[in-house]
């Protein structure tokens, strides 16, 4: 492809590694990261753990852990965004058959949804929708209508 446009070539960037080391120690290896982009923070999972770590996405600094206390949660598997109206939430799901909401603005524990399965991943859809769609071990797509909380 390049061969044949010469023009292409220039469209080739070249990136380098940043200068943002991460000083923050993990127990075990990472296994998912999820980028709130209103929030600028972005969550790490790390295998088989019972919280998650919140770090800021423009410094790189870790800014905490969440939970901060035992909540007899699971571990944690995914995560999205919440937000509709003055609504906003972190939900995450655990490998203990729940979905849980966090305050986003200082991660306190709001509420927990029981499911029937595993969830394995979460995606939040707003304007007008305002449901939050779940998939798991069940192979079912579920829909979850959190303006009851």
């Amino acid at each position: 492809m390049v061969r044949k446009d010469r023009t292409f070539i220039d469209a080739i960037k070249n990136y380098f590694q940043s200068d943002i080391k991460d000083e923050e120690k993990h127990d075990t290896e990472v296994e998912a990261m999820f980028y709130i982009d209103k929030l600028k923070h972005l969550l790490v999972m790390e295998r088989d753990a019972k919280k998650f770590k919140v770090y800021n996405s423009k410094t790189g600094q870790w800014v905490q852990n969440v939970p901060e206390k035992n909540i007899k949660g699971g571990a944690i598997i995914a995560a999205d965004y919440i937000e509709m109206g003055n609504t906003k939430y972190v939900a995450t799901c655990q490998n203990n058959n729940t979905i849980n909401f966090w305050d986003s603005s200082s991660y306190i524990f709001r509420e927990r949804l029981n499911t029937s399965e595993i969830q394995l991943c979460l995606k939040w859809c707003g304007s007008g929708v305002n449901k939050l769609f779940s998939a798991g071990c069940d192979k079912v797509i579920h829909a979850y209508d959190v303006t009851t909380f």
